[in-house]
């Protein structure tokens, strides 16, 4: 079986470099395409592609509200250019524990699931979808892409939720529950019937405390490349903070699944 990672970016190349380095601690070896979104190409993120051995790829500006263009469009690219039986899309916020991609392989090599997901589900719901660290066989993965329009990428995600709604799943439950990728790929998975499925504890942590739809008033790192690599290094062992940012339970179930 051929697997690939795609991580999506965006101006975070400090929390990049955790999350590159974390798949290499799963996978010295395993194929990591980093697509950097709006042009940004700056020389930390080309260090950081080059460290971890990750190809990367520059896509162009545009005014879409969020990531969502940076991240289908990926997809859809690399999809058309790339032969592969499993892909792992991973958020550059997301932090994946030790295992995570041996469990995924397993999981879809069995043929039960369309995908599954690294951090918490719940063990009542078979066909829920969260987007910061997911595996896709590469058949139900197209098949969900195949779903995307032109016009659902927006530059106002009430327009985004609009047309989720209305042109693509006008008969989902989902309606109005998330505008951007989770929902897409959520109602994707309802309407095609597919089964998912989540770790008993989570294998993946979300670390991303700032960014386009973070709260504001939470501060960026700043300083030297290095420094800014280990205030998120910190921040991952910060237990107190992170409940405070995150929540207490989300928190300790990724704390759990570190060890």
């Amino acid at each position: 079986m051929i697997d690939i990672c795609v991580v999506t970016t965006f101006q975070r190349e400090e929390l990049l470099y955790l999350c590159l380095e974390a798949i290499r601690t799963n996978d010295p070896k395993v194929s990591i395409w980093v697509f950097s979104d709006r042009g940004a190409k700056s020389e930390e993120l080309l260090a950081t592609c080059d460290k971890f051995e990750a190809s990367l790829s520059v896509r162009g500006q545009h005014d879409t509200y969020g990531n969502s263009w940076n991240l289908l469009g990926s997809l859809i690219e690399i999809m058309a250019t790339t032969s592969f039986d499993f892909i792992h899309i991973i958020e550059d916020d997301t932090i994946l524990h030790r295992g995570y991609l041996a469990w995924a392989r397993e999981r879809l090599a069995s043929r039960q699931f369309a995908c599954v997901c690294g951090r918490i589900g719940s063990p009542h719901i078979t066909n829920w979808y969260e987007s910061p660290c997911a595996s896709w066989i590469t058949g139900a993965l197209a098949d969900a892409l195949a779903h995307v329009i032109p016009d659902y990428f927006s530059d106002d995600r009430k327009e985004m939720q609009r047309i989720l709604d209305e042109k693509i799943f006008p008969e989902s439950k989902y309606k109005k529950g998330g505008a951007e990728q989770d929902g897409f790929f959520l109602r994707c998975i309802e309407y095609h019937g597919w089964k998912t499925l989540f770790p008993n504890k989570p294998l993946a942590t979300h670390l991303g405390w700032w960014g386009y739809n973070s709260p504001p008033l939470r501060e960026k790192p700043t300083g030297a490349f290095s420094d800014r690599v280990e205030a998120c290094r910190n921040m991952l062992r910060n237990i107190p903070r992170r409940r405070e940012l995150f929540g207490h339970r989300i928190t300790d179930e990724e704390v759990a699944g570190m060890k």
